[in-house]
């Protein structure tokens, strides 16, 4: 699952907004984000970056705007064994689509 970096407090802000428009309790929005209620909290404290599916569905549930992306991190998908460990080959895009690497 990709990842959205937003402004600070963005992601925090845009959640409390999401969670008054719905009229829904954290539960529901884990639900609704296939996530557990522990996962929502740690976004709207910004202790991770939220997934990118998952805002985009918020935004659309509530109607409210998305906030300005800065970057989608991409998950790590794919996984390469050099000298017998496991390394991630995931990378970052900027917006624009450009590899951070």
């Amino acid at each position: 699952m990709n990842r959205a970096v937003l402004d600070k407090g963005a992601q925090s802000a845009f959640l409390e907004a999401a969670y008054e428009a719905l009229g829904l309790t954290w539960d529901e929005i884990a639900a609704l984000c296939s996530v557990s209620r522990k996962t929502v909290l740690d976004w709207r404290q910004e202790v991770s970056l939220i997934r990118h599916d998952a805002l985009l569905w918020l935004a659309e549930l509530s109607n409210l705007p998305v906030p300005h992306i800065h970057e989608i991190i991409l998950e790590c998908t794919t996984f390469i064994n050099l000298n017998g460990g496991a390394n991630c080959a995931g990378s970052t895009k900027r917006t624009d689509g450009t590899s951070l690497g």
